[in-house]
């Protein structure tokens, strides 16, 4: 499809730096979800990531925003792309300031499309019109632009918006101005916003001129952005340590939350955060008796299991509501009321495994 507006300004920025602790153990420290192949696809999530953000700009203009452990397997899910190294993952707040102050760097217009690692987008077409109708609201007003999805259920795990005023209509999507942005609001907090005005849940996705983000930045986060403009301009994007001195603060709470002006596209976007085993039952199909997995497997009076194996047949008889997930190093087998618990067990095991003790084959998050 033939862009409607002019890109040649436009970069994308791949967030890649999460850790995907709760899909423990198929997403370690050695391999986050991100260099994952979880939808049946050749393609890691980075790599489809990539492949959606093609749909915008070339590879070239496409950069992928990871810690220093991750920078060769970044570079090989992303070829052609250009792969920023954080000298430690500091959240999403300095993250984004990196690959604003890096697009910037290149081009003084620049307007960088943000997008994470570890979505699945069931609607391309969809994704693809949103993103312009952000663009071009950027080039229309110089605002910040999240994108809004209808809330079906008021879930924590996410962050959520209430629009106040209609300020444009693209492409048939209509934009607002955000009275209230809040990241992960507990539930009876989402009760409330549901009920004050018009809410969305944010998607995660961004879009935003990179020297009206820095701008932001150096109004709500001052260090965080006098570090990685300096980082930028004097350096590329390699080892400044005072990087490992910032606060790690997402864009939603550092800014997002603080400016006065964000605008929302609402959109119908079909995404799925791969954040637990709960979103790949979600994405895999089930069969008759609710078992979902990602390969063969077999089930005597079982039911609304969740199997993942890349180290051979599973099989389950009797059980209902479990998680098993069978790699080459590790079992878990979890009962799906307890997927919370995955990722303070992995944040163990890592830290077990890293001061040489803890019991043998025994992980936690």
């Amino acid at each position: 499809m033939t862009p409607l507006i002019d890109t040649t300004d436009v970069f994308v920025a791949i967030l890649a730096g999460g850790r995907g602790t709760r899909l423990w153990p198929l997403s370690t420290e050695e391999r986050p979800k991100q260099f994952l192949s979880l939808t049946g696809e050749h393609l890691s999530l980075l790599g489809l990531t990539v492949r959606r953000a093609e749909r915008i700009v070339p590879r070239e203009r496409i950069c992928v925003v990871c810690p220093r452990q991750q920078v060769g397997m970044a570079a090989l899910h992303a070829p052609g792309c250009r792969v920023l190294e954080e000298p430690a993952g500091r959240n999403t707040a300095a993250a984004n300031g990196m690959a604003a102050a890096f697009a910037g760097a290149q081009n003084e217009n620049a307007i960088v499309v943000v997008l994470s690692s570890d979505h699945v987008i069931r609607n391309e077409d969809e994704w693809y019109a949103a993103m312009l109708a952000g663009i071009q609201h950027v080039i229309s007003t110089n605002r910040l632009v999240t994108f809004g999805i209808e809330v079906t259920d008021p879930d924590p795990r996410y962050g959520y918006i209430v629009s106040d005023q209609l300020l444009d209509r693209t492409d048939g999507r209509e934009v607002w101005s955000v009275a209230t942005f809040r990241e992960k609001p507990p539930r009876e907090e989402i009760l409330d916003l549901m009920e004050s005005g018009v809410c969305r849940r944010n998607t995660g996705m961004f879009v935003w001129r990179s020297n009206v983000f820095l701008d932001e930045l150096t109004a709500h986060l001052p260090d965080t952005s006098e570090v990685v403009q300096r980082m930028t301009s004097a350096t590329g994007t390699n080892g400044d340590e005072s990087y490992l001195q910032l606060p790690a603060v997402s864009v939603d709470v550092g800014v997002l939350q603080q400016s006065k002006r964000v605008s929302v596209v609402h959109t119908g976007i079909d995404r799925l955060d791969l954040g637990g085993f709960n979103a790949l039952r979600e994405l895999w199909e089930r069969d008759e008796n609710g078992n979902a997995a990602n390969s063969v497997f077999t089930e005597v009076d079982s039911r609304n299991n969740t199997v993942y194996s890349d180290a051979g047949r599973v099989a389950l008889v009797g059980v209902d509501g479990l998680v098993v997930a069978v790699t080459e190093d590790a079992v878990l087998v979890c009962h799906e009321d307890q997927l919370d618990r995955i990722g303070p067990l992995a944040k163990r095991l890592s830290q077990d495994n890293t001061a040489g003790e803890g019991p043998e084959g025994h992980d936690s998050d």
